[in-house]
């Protein structure tokens, strides 16, 4: 099983970022060394982030890996960006797919010209 971190926590802010995540602060208790290092250990690391008042069970923790940039191929994080691209666009006249097949064109396009 991958390694987690569990702590008692108190959930002291959320604030929203422009992609449409959440930016969200803990605060644990007193933490031992040992439990210090392990959350260190996670800083900057994608994951899975569980949150309820009570404590989790080793059953109630999803045992499959995170997906992340860096297991996601090049053209699934393109799609994805571009996703989030057209849906931050208040005025979709069109839907996903085409836009998605239009700005694959446009780089496409964009390449052949540099093309000897």
């Amino acid at each position: 099983m991958a390694k987690t971190f569990q702590s008692p926590a108190t959930l002291t802010g959320i604030s929203s970022k422009v992609d449409g995540g959440l930016s969200i602060r803990f605060v644990t208790k007193e933490l031992t060394p040992e439990e210090k290092l392990t959350a260190l250990e996670f800083q900057n690391t994608y994951g899975h982030v569980l949150f309820r008042e009570n404590e989790f069970k080793p059953e109630d923790v999803p045992t499959k890996d995170a997906e992340n940039d860096e297991t996601k191929s090049p053209s699934t994080r393109l799609r994805n960006v571009l996703f989030v691209y057209w849906d931050q666009r208040k005025k979709n006249k069109i839907d996903f797919d085409t836009f998605y097949r239009r700005e694959l064109e446009a780089i496409i396009s964009a390449v052949k010209i540099k093309l000897e």
